[in-house]
């Protein structure tokens, strides 16, 4: 069915160069005019930037020189909002035909004026353009004006123009005859060209509905949108749909951006650009953002604007694919070469309306049949495309399968040989067994009679460790028990010791001392001190307690530089007042799972430690490091002051009530909470110090990264 589909295409594309090359030949053959003596004809032109000047005005003798002299009959004024007047000024070569009509070969034009004189000096006007209703004598999609010469003497005509796109103003003088033959001429090639257009989108389609390959429908949507935008172009949308619509402008502007989108779309469908031009897919990208983006915004901008952004997307657009495509091609897909032959053609037609609407260069002759057959030798070129896309998925798929094929017969072969292999040496085998056996079988009894055994001892092994599996059960129980009454009997006893401190604290207080000799003094504040230290230790059991029993929390990723920089702002006054030096040498993208409050006081505790125990010898410098290991980081708080004797307290560190430096005062339970707050978050902490060195307190906890972002440091100190 596929190898048929192709086939029909290929022949469908012979069919279409045909049909090309009908619409070629009668381009090239133009019709000839029945009357060759055309009127004597002098062009000359008046930019009006005011757009107030009236008839009276432009025909006054004082105003005619204002007027330049047109260098040929074929005008372009380029994009402009302002009134032209053209002053034609015609004698006939001979009085035998007297019947002329004055064509203005550019349709779209919002409004065309004609003014020819009456034999009392009136003015008579006609009036066309896509901004009023037709009133042709002859249905002609451009603006044509009939007039009359009778004699030889010389007469004058004027026109004015105004519009909002690009004023071109091929101007042409045709008999009657000649017009209609030139009307019948063009009805063909429009028809040839529309046909082939539709021939093509309904073919394509076709060749969708069956393939399911996208490329076709990004195809068809293109080739409808040019097609669309063409009619535009040529004056079939004002003649035959939109006449004197209100929103033909946005309308006909919007056209050439959903052509550029859909072709942009089809291209990077059809090279796969991500593939084989991978550079030129975020161009292609922004492209059809742009685009799409002009298509909406063609209806609330005004027309210039979106003129002037028509000529420079489909300049910029046709360029981009042409280069998108030799790039496709020269990476390997091969498909492409039809791709760039096609953009090669429409490219230069696109070029050269582009050029010619920003008013660089002049008219050309016959543009729109050039137009037409581009566009249609670009359809046909990139229907051959997408034709040897599928061809070249075809060859690929049967090579494919041939490759495979081979690689079977391979593997067969292979098989084959190694069956033979394995049979010969199964055979040898085979003898070697068959003396095995019986040795086997020999010890096959001996085994027998080892199996026995064994499940005798398995049997008993079984009820030992069913019996010490017991014990255990009952050892476990105990000690959870236990567990529970040591919790709650702290916990009784942080709590209802609580008050009765508290109570004698207040009584302390209120208490009148001014009647106590010396000795109930020095007793009682022997009790102030005991009272004071008893809540202070009733406190600090409260708060471990707080810490060991807090389940109710969530690990969330905590980055650890902005942890510390909070750290070190909370406690600034300090470190300035210390004169203390802090190397935060931790990266942006380090992150922990940790309790956030946890993480911070651990790191506060251990910043003001290091700043407490100082050495009196040096500047206290403290430095903050961070490095992966494993899958934990590894957060490092160094100092370089008095340093622990570890070889004497190396088991009490994080001991509750342990103090090293007698010097400064101290609860000794900061490093005892520090290590619980860590364990609480899954982590460890450890420390290696030295006397009169420093301290490093390293932190373990789970790395919160997809990847090592970080460079692991080779750590010297162990």
């Amino acid at each position: 069915m596929g190898s048929q589909i192709l086939f029909n295409n290929d022949l469908f594309c012979q069919k279409q160069l045909l049909l090309l090359l009908l619409i070629v030949v009668s381009v090239m053959n133009p019709v000839a005019s029945s009357f060759s003596a055309t009127p004597q004809l002098d062009i000359s032109y008046y930019h009006d930037s005011t757009n107030q000047l009236t008839i009276q005005e432009i025909t006054a003798p004082s105003f005619a020189p204002h007027f330049q002299s047109a260098p040929s009959n074929r005008l372009n004024f380029g994009i402009s909002p302002d009134a032209y007047w053209l002053r034609l000024e015609m004698k006939s070569r001979d009085t035998k035909v007297s019947s002329w009509y004055l064509t203005v070969d550019y349709p779209p034009l919002d409004t065309v004026l004609f003014y020819q004189p009456t034999s009392e000096g009136v003015w008579l006007v006609d009036s066309v353009g896509d901004k009023i209703s037709s009133n042709q004598e002859i249905g002609y999609r451009k603006p044509l004006f009939p007039f009359v010469l009778n004699d030889t003497l010389p007469h004058t005509y004027y026109i004015k123009v105004r519009t909002q796109g690009t004023i071109q103003l091929p101007i042409g003088v045709l008999t009657q005859s000649t017009l209609l033959a030139t009307v019948a001429r063009s009805e063909i090639i429009e028809g040839l060209f529309y046909g082939a257009m539709l021939l093509m989108v309904l073919y394509n389609l076709f060749l969708f509905f069956s393939l399911r390959e996208k490329s076709y429908l990004f195809y068809c949507l293109f080739v409808t949108s040019n097609t669309f935008m063409l009619a535009g172009l040529q004056g079939q949308l004002t003649t035959y749909f939109f006449q004197s619509n209100q929103w033909y402008d946005q309308i006909f502007i919007s056209s050439f951006f959903s052509a550029v989108f859909w072709a942009l779309i089809f291209g990077m469908s059809f090279l796969q650009v991500r593939q084989y031009a991978p550079r030129m897919y975020t161009i292609l990208l922004v492209s059809i953002i742009a685009s799409g983006t002009a298509f909406f915004l063609s209806y609330i901008i005004p027309y210039q604007w979106g003129a002037k952004l028509v000529a420079t997307l489909v300049s910029i657009a046709p360029i981009i694919l042409w280069w998108t495509g030799i790039t496709s091609w020269r990476n390997g897909n091969t498909s492409a070469r039809f791709f760039v032959f096609a953009w090669t053609f429409y490219l230069i037609s696109v070029v050269l309306i582009s050029l010619r609407n920003f008013g660089w260069i002049d008219e050309l002759f016959h543009l729109e049949n050039i137009i037409q057959i581009g566009s249609v030798i670009e359809a046909i070129l990139l229907s051959l495309a997408l034709a040897d896309k599928i061809n070249l998925f075809r060859a690929e798929k049967i090579e494919a399968q041939q490759r495979a094929l081979q690689i079977s017969l391979e593997n067969e072969q292979i098989i084959r040989n190694q069956n033979q292999v394995l049979e010969d040496r199964i055979r040898e085998r085979t003898w070697e067994i068959s003396d095995q056996n019986e040795e086997l079988r020999q010890q096959q009894e001996v085994i027998e009679e080892l199996n026995r055994q064994l499940v005798l001892y398995s049997e008993n092994l079984e009820n030992e460790v069913s019996a010490r599996t017991v014990e255990l059960t009952k050892a476990n129980k105990r000690l959870v028990q236990q567990n529970g009454r040591l919790d709650k009997f702290t916990s009784i006893v942080s709590h209802n010791l609580r008050g009765p401190i508290a109570r004698i604290l207040g009584m302390v207080t209120i208490l009148d001392k001014s009647n106590l000799n010396a000795y109930n003094l020095d007793c009682f504040s022997h009790l102030e001190k005991t009272a004071d230290r008893l809540d202070t230790v009733i406190r600090d059991l409260n708060e471990v307690l707080i810490y060991r029993n807090n389940t109710d929390y969530q690990l969330v990723r905590v980055p650890l530089r902005k942890t510390a920089e909070k750290v070190l702002e909370r406690i600034q006054s300090t470190l300035i007042e210390e004169k203390v030096t802090i190397h935060n040498n931790l990266s942006p993208t380090a992150a922990v799972f940790a309790i956030e409050s946890y993480l911070e006081n651990v790191l506060e505790q251990l910043l003001n430690n290091a700043i407490k125990y100082r050495s009196e010898k040096r500047s206290i410098e403290i430095r903050l490091n961070a490095y992966l290991h494993g899958n934990q980081f590894v957060f490092c708080i160094s100092d370089n002051g008095m340093g622990i004797d570890l070889e004497k307290y190396q088991d009490k560190v994080f001991g509750l009530y342990q103090q090293f430096h007698l010097h400064q005062e101290g609860r000794g339970i900061g490093l005892y909470l520090a290590k619980t707050q860590i364990e609480t978050m899954g982590g460890q902490i450890g420390v290696s110090s030295a006397v009169d060195e420093g301290t490093t307190f390293r932190i373990h906890l789970d790395a919160c990264i997809s990847s090592q972002e970080i460079v692991q440091e080779e750590h010297s100190e162990s």
